[in-house]
């Protein structure tokens, strides 16, 4: 049919590649470390690479985890001190492989702008975005991430 021969010949520039968190939950377990994590990501990466082309960028965003609230203190410096180390796996990505960009997670105060004064961004379970957090963190990484396909593929690993 037209549709799929129109998608078949259609480019895809980028991959936003969400992960971190749930990997982290893995390290409490003994099952994953932050290399093992490390691993795994370039085994992800070259999959999609693999499957999409190695001219397809690979972003990978750092996790606003200081958002959670179902983390009370000092559980939350934690998580987000965990949430940093897994972050920073992703960043060492910019070395590790080409056309591969990190993109630092957002401050609070940038994300509450963004949503707008007084908006809640997480959702009921305390950890994920909720409707508004996510349109927030999404504006942060589109910003973030529209000078490497304008053209400046150094911007992000400059970054953070």
């Amino acid at each position: 049919s037209s549709s799929s021969s129109s998608s078949s010949s259609s480019r895809i520039d980028a991959v936003v590649l969400m992960c971190g968190v749930n990997d982290f939950k893995h390290a409490l377990t003994g099952r994953q470390s932050p290399s093992a994590f490390h691993a795994d990501l370039i085994r992800c990466v070259d999959d999609i690479k693999r499957a999409l082309g190695d001219d397809v960028w690979v972003i990978l965003p750092g996790m606003p985890m200081q958002l959670a609230t179902i983390f009370p203190p000092p559980l939350r410096y934690l998580a987000v001190h965990a949430s940093d180390a897994w972050d920073a796996q992703k960043r060492k990505m910019c070395d590790a492989a080409a056309r591969v960009r990190f993109v630092p997670s957002p401050s609070s105060e940038w994300m509450q702008s963004a949503a707008g004064a007084g908006v809640a961004m997480v959702a009921v379970d305390g950890i994920h975005p909720n409707d508004a957090g996510y349109g927030a963190w999404a504006h942060h990484i589109a910003k973030s991430v529209a000078p490497v396909l304008l053209g400046d593929g150094a911007a992000l690993c400059e970054e953070g």
